[in-house]
Formats: C-alpha cells, structure tokens, sequence
C-alpha cells in the first residue's frame, strides 16, 4: 500500500496500524502532530522525504526498509532530488532501530529531534547534510564504516563521543560545528571504545 501524502497535515491523527507491507511516501505523515502511536512499523518497506516531519512519535523501528538509503529519492518537473527530512522536527522521538542494510542517511533526516538519543549508524557509509542538526541528545555515534560525512551533518548536535575508521573519505564543511566536549575514536578497536559504546551498538 503506498501512502504518498495520504494523511499530510492531519493534525488530529493519533495512531496508526500497518497491518502488511507498506511504502510510507513522500510526505505521508508530515504535520500530523498528534501522531505518538505506529503499530507495526517494521512493516514499512519504503520511506520517502518527510514521511514522519513534525510528528509525535518516539521509536521507530526501521527494519523492515529494503533499500540502502532511509528515504527514497523524488522527482518533480524531471528533476530527482534525495531530499530526506523524512523524521526532521520530531522533537518526541529518541529511539531509531535501523536494518544493516542502510548505507545512506539523507539530508537532514533527523534534523531537530532534539530528544533523539539511541540510533545504531554501524552500517551507515554516508552521513547527509544536516542530517542530526540540532540532535541535542545524541551523544554517541558509532559511524566506523562511513565514508563521507555532509556539511554540518552534527551542527550544534550533543555529540560527545564519535567513532570513525580508515574508510573515512569526506569530511564536510562544520559537519561537527558548534558541539562541545567532542572525543574523536579513530579506528580504536573495540578496547578503547567499549567503556562508551555500551548498548549503542
């Protein structure tokens, strides 16, 4: 079932059921305000830009993606743009449980989720532009395969503890602008990261 802009803006929504395989588009949920409760939400198989922007949910279990980008891509007047927004200002969420299979978070993906605090990134390679904007609680970030990390990706994040490896190819412009107290773990190994990484693997 594809929802692509379905419920946008319904600000009385509260809680949602997916009963079978669903492809949760562009905007579909953006703006429903009252939205704390989604059932079954492993069951969605495809995110599109803003799928979730401005809701009330607070975990949100994204196993069931089968790309490698968190949100697909959209095309208007012929042009593609990877937009992602697709959790930006869910300012209840702070829990993300992504499957390994996601390589990509796109542009500001969880950009002021301020409460956001758990989000397993081992798997990701490409961190996109202000993907963690504003990301107040978010202290940990385990990204030891990335690649390439976008401009302000952490700007003004609570990033405190970050793991980076050898693939490390990109580094954006203020990707980690405005954090404070920042310990960088560059291909550590397990040892040096343990005492941190605890249950955010």
């Amino acid at each position: 079932l594809d929802y692509t802009g379905a419920f946008f803006g319904c600000t009385g929504l509260e809680k949602v059921t997916f009963s079978g395989s669903a492809n949760v588009g562009w905007l579909a949920f953006m703006g429903c305000t009252s939205l704390s409760d989604v059932e079954n939400m492993q069951n969605v198989t495809q995110l599109g830009a803003g799928a979730f922007n401005m809701t009330a949910i607070t975990t949100a279990d994204l196993t069931g993606l089968t790309g490698e980008t968190l949100s697909t891509s959209i095309t208007i007047e012929g042009d593609t743009s990877d937009i992602g927004a697709a959790f930006m200002n869910c300012t209840r969420l702070t829990t993300v449980i992504l499957p390994e299979n996601i390589k990509t978070i796109n542009f500001s993906s969880f950009a002021q989720c301020t409460n956001l605090k758990n989000i397993n990134l081992g798997s990701v390679e490409t961190v996109g532009d202000y993907a963690f904007e504003d990301c107040d609680a978010l202290q940990i970030a385990n990204l030891i395969n990335a690649t390439d990390i976008g401009n302000s990706a952490f700007v003004s994040s609570g990033i405190k503890y970050l793991r980076l490896g050898e693939s490390l190819k990109s580094l954006g412009l203020y990707s980690f602008n405005n954090t404070t107290d920042l310990t960088i773990y560059y291909d550590a190994g397990e040892e040096a990261w343990e005492d941190k990484w605890t249950d955010y693997t």
